[in-house]
Parts: C-alpha cells; structure tokens; sequence
C-alpha cells in the first residue's frame, strides 16, 4: 500500500458559526482516542439523518456517526483507506460537540474537512476540546458499502494556522460610557467564547477604550462587563484583517454584548444606531444624519467639523456641525435628492450618513466609500423589503391596535404583537409600554393567572447569541410587568432561540414573525 499522509485537503475549516437544535444522530458507533486501524473495519451505510449545518458537508446520503469520547483538549480522527484497509474515495469529515443552553441541546461544528483521494490517511483535527462533552464525528461517503479504517489519537501536533494565508485574525475595539455619556476608565471588560467561557480580559484606559487583538476567526464573540454597575454601556466592533468594520455588537442581556445576534436592522449601517434615527421629523418630511470618526478604531468622534448639505445640483442649502460624539444632522427637509460634503476630511477619518423619513426609518445611506473627489456623499437606496418591513413595525406599534387578552386559556400561547426592541438588543423601546400595561392591566383583574413568557428568535446569526438574547428579551419583558405591580411569583421567563419558528426563515417577512415574545398561562 502506498502511504499519503492526509492526502489532497481541498478545504479545511475550524471554528465555524455552524450549529442547530434539531440533531438527530442514530446509530453511531462509539469509538475512543487509542483505536488503531483495522483492515476494513467499517462499512459506509444508508444515513437517516445527516444534514448538518456545516461548511464542508453538503446533506449525505452515505457514511458512518461515531460517538467520540475524548480524553484531552484535543483529537486527530485519521481515515485509513486504500489497498487491504478499504475502498472509500474521497472522503469528508465533520466533528460536532454536543452542548447545552438553557436546557436546549444542539450541535456545533467544531471542524470539518474535504478529502480527494482513494488511497492513504485523511485526517480531521479538533482542538480546545472539553473532556467529558459529547463529540460525534460523521463520515461521509460516496457510495453506499465501501469500506475504511480509522486511527484515533491525541498524540499530534496541531496544523499551523497561516495568519497572512487565511485572514482568519481580527480584532475587537471598544469603548465603556456610564449613563452619562462619559468615558469609564478601570473597567474590567471579560471576551467569552461561543461556549461563554472567558478566553481573555483586559481594563478600560483614561478614554474608556479597550482591545482585544489576534483573535481567530470563532463561533461567536461575547464581551461581558465585569463592573457591578449595570448602567455601564459599551461600544463594540469586531474588526477584520483589513481594519474594516465586520460586525458591531448589541446588547443582548445585563453587561453582555455580542456580535452576531438576532437582528432585523441593516447590515449596511456599521456606526448609526436606531438612537441616532431618532429626528424631529414632520410628516410627509424627510431628516439626514451621519457621523464621523477615526478610522482606526471607529469609536472617536470628529467634532467640529463642517458639513453641507447640497442639492442634486450641488447648490448648498444647508449648513451644520460635528459634534463631540461626530454626529450631525438635518431635519424637516422636501423629500428631494440631496447629497453631503465634509469638509477637511482625512484619510484617517471614516464617515457614515442616512436619510430617514418621518417614522425614522433610514431608506437610504452613504459612506466614505462612496465619497468621490470632490468629497460629496452620494446615497444608495437600502434593501426595500427590509424598509418596509421597519416601517409596517413602527405603524403598527404607533396605531395601538389592542391585543386581546381576554381569552386566556391554559398552555395557549399568545405573542405579544406590539413589541419593539433595539435591533438585535433585549433593551424594551418605549413604544412598547403601551402593549405591556395593558397585559398588566390584565394579569391585576386575574390574580390567579401565572404565565410563562418566552422570547424567539430567527435563525441569523450564532445560536448561542441568539439563545441567550431570546431569554433576555423575556426577561425585559417580566422585569416590567414587576415594575407595573405584577408580583414576581406570577411570572417566569424561557429564551428559545431559534428552535421554536412560526415560519420559514427563508423570507425577511417569515423571519419576522420568527422574532417574537410570547407568554401563555401556565396555572390559573
């Protein structure tokens, strides 16, 4: 037999954001760090459920599980093929570890891999492991019946990571404020892992900045603030290999900020948040915002600078200021074209502008990127289904149609329709308070009633996030029906994530009805 260690890897991942509640693994083959090849050990057969969420695997028709017990923070799972030990080609690989989050199990992808070949060892590395989860491999296969052997170590050294060759290093900036506005300095700032355990902490400067650097690419990012003050805010951006802005971070419970949560905001937007929005608009009128900062860390406003606003003939009708936080602004304006210039802006400084129209919904945005020489801003016209989407939410929260709560019967779920929360954030807006009085108004005329509210998400971005912040928005949500005279023992809260869809996630308007809080009587 010839011997071509791992063979040709066509790709290889680690770390992925993949994961999903809904396992189904039957009929694995329980195998342990030490198993050394066997001339045909193992036989590809029919798979009843293989359609993992992962980067490599493709849904498998054939191959094999295995339950995997590990017995230190890492393992080498080797196919042996070719020759006496089988007749397996092309083999790929998936190792997922089993965890649980508020008492829902779902599996992650801790690494998968892709094979070419028919002869020799081909290999899958899991690093980071925790002794005693549950870790299950899949092997999948071409043909149905053809045969393999397996090497299982953890005895190795593990494949170096390329940082120039893979991009896979970012970092994380970010700045702590009290409920004032004002820098924090001292604060101890902890990054957990997708798993919520801390990987590193670091202390806020005289400015309130802090970084965390040479971070690889992982499932998600949480930073948690370790201060007992819970009005302590923060400003977070996840950086790329470039120096640009690949997520910011929200809110998803008490002192926790997390990349990658549940959001139904824009993508395209990295520094304006929905607070920025908010301008004294008219009716029938349109307002323009934006800001300025540094480039480097995009968390230092430029104040002090001039900005015109221009019509589409460049005439300036308008002029206006930065200030300290880089803001500024333009309100009550003819729903016309119009363009932006800054002036003196520097290559070492990043804007980002929107228009929004009088429910504050932002329709269209500009960027440095979209500056030309001359330093106007022109806009670009943001996705329209999720336009429309924010404005049918902000209507239907402004018009108070009442839910009916009369009918409450035990284990009937009810969701709560007039609920806004900040974009991926378990913070309660104010046009919310009128949907909760009336359910507290509810609960005080039924003082028999407990009920159970649960929050839900879609299914974007990393389960874990989403799981968490799920929980937290019902618990928002207890927490002021509590503050409204409802006794604390009456109420309980659930965070489910994505597990429990009303709808496909396959449409922005599925998605929606997705994210949701919902409570329902468990006793009466």
């Amino acid at each position: 037999m010839k011997t071509i260690t791992l063979g040709l890897m066509l790709v290889a991942f680690a770390l992925s954001a993949a994961a999903q509640a809904d396992y189904n693994i039957s009929a694995d083959r329980k195998v342990k760090v030490g198993h050394n090849a066997f001339p045909q050990d193992f036989r590809a057969r029919a798979l009843d459920w293989s359609r993992v969420d992962s980067k490599c695997i493709q849904e498998a028709k054939y191959g094999n599980w295995f339950a995997l017990a590990v017995k230190s923070d890492k393992v080498k799972f080797t196919i042996v093929t070719g020759g006496k030990f089988g007749d397996l080609q092309n083999p790929e690989l998936y190792l997922g570890e089993v965890r649980e989050v508020n008492g829902t199990r779902s599996i992650h992808e801790v690494a998968c891999a892709q094979h070419s070949g028919a002869e020799g060892k081909y290999s899958i590395e899991g690093i980071g492991l925790t002794k005693g989860n549950e870790y299950f491999v899949l092997l999948k296969s071409e043909n149905e019946g053809a045969t393999y052997a397996i090497e299982i170590t953890d005895d190795f050294l593990p494949a170096p990571v390329e940082e120039e060759k893979t991009g896979v290093f970012q970092s994380v900036f970010g700045r702590v404020f009290d409920k004032n506005g004002s820098a924090k300095a001292g604060v101890e700032v902890s990054l957990l892992d997708d798993n919520n355990k801390k990987i590193v902490g670091t202390i806020s400067d005289q400015r309130g900045f802090f970084k965390f650097e040479k971070l690889p690419i992982a499932e998600t990012y949480i930073a948690r603030i370790e201060a007992e003050d819970t009005d302590l805010k923060v400003e977070l951006f996840l950086i790329d290999a470039e120096g640009l802005i690949s997520n910011r971070a929200t809110k998803i419970g008490e002192k926790l900020y997390a990349f990658g949560a549940d959001s139904d905001g824009f993508p395209q937007i990295d520094l304006l948040t929905e607070n920025d929005f908010k301008l004294n608009v008219s009716p029938t009128k349109i307002g323009v915002v934006g800001r300025v900062v540094d480039k480097k860390t995009y968390l230092f406003g430029r104040p002090a600078m001039k900005v015109g606003l221009y019509n589409k003939n460049k005439a300036l009708l308008a002029s206006s200021e930065t200030d300290s936080r880089g803001l500024f602004s333009f309100s009550n304006l003819a729903n016309a074209e119009y363009e932006v210039r800054l002036e003196n802006i520097s290559d070492e400084d990043y804007a980002e502008v929107v228009i929004v129209d009088d429910l504050n919904v932002p329709f269209s945005f500009s960027n440095s990127n979209k500056a030309n020489n001359e330093g106007f801003f022109g806009f670009e016209k943001l996705p329209t289904e999720t336009v429309t989407m924010k404005r049918d939410e902000v209507r239907d929260t402004k018009l108070k149609m009442p839910s009916d709560f009369s009918g409450m019967r035990e284990g009937e779920p009810i969701v709560l329709k007039n609920l806004l929360f900040a974009s991926g954030s378990a913070e309660l807006l104010s046009a919310s308070y009128a949907e909760l009085d009336r359910l507290a108004a509810e609960l005080k005329s039924m003082p028999s009633v407990h009920i159970e509210v649960s929050g839900h998400t879609d299914n974007l971005g990393a389960s874990n996030t989403n799981m968490i912040l799920s929980e937290h928005r019902a618990k928002s949500v207890v927490e002021y029906l509590v503050l409204k005279g409802i006794e604390k023992n009456r109420l309980t809260y659930k965070g489910h994530g994505s597990s429990k869809p009303l709808a496909s996630n396959d449409s922005e308007e599925g998605r929606k009805l997705n994210r949701r809080v919902e409570f329902v009587v468990i006793d009466k």
